[in-house]
């Protein structure tokens, strides 16, 4: 019998960006995606980016998933064996 094992992994990264002269009262709305960190200040209508340049090394712990579904067959996600 062959079972798909699926699992969910938590992950972080740290990385910092300078947002002088503004500082965080300034900012409207804010959002990180690929490792960049954008921001909207209220006196500006324009996005900023600002790249975190974020570590990392050993983010994920491999060792203990959040979360494990079992499922019954290869690479099949349609009946559900087991999940934590």
């Amino acid at each position: 019998m062959h079972i798909t094992v699926s699992t969910s992994y938590n992950c972080s990264a740290a990385g910092t960006a300078d947002l002088s002269p503004h500082t965080w009262a300034d900012v409207k709305e804010w959002f990180v995606k690929w490792d960049t960190f954008h921001v909207l200040f209220k006196d500006d209508p324009e996005w900023k980016e600002f790249p975190l340049y974020s570590d990392h090394s050993d983010g994920i712990d491999w060792k203990r998933p959040s979360h494990v579904d079992i499922y019954e067959g290869d690479m099949e996600f349609d009946e559900e064996l087991a999940s934590t």
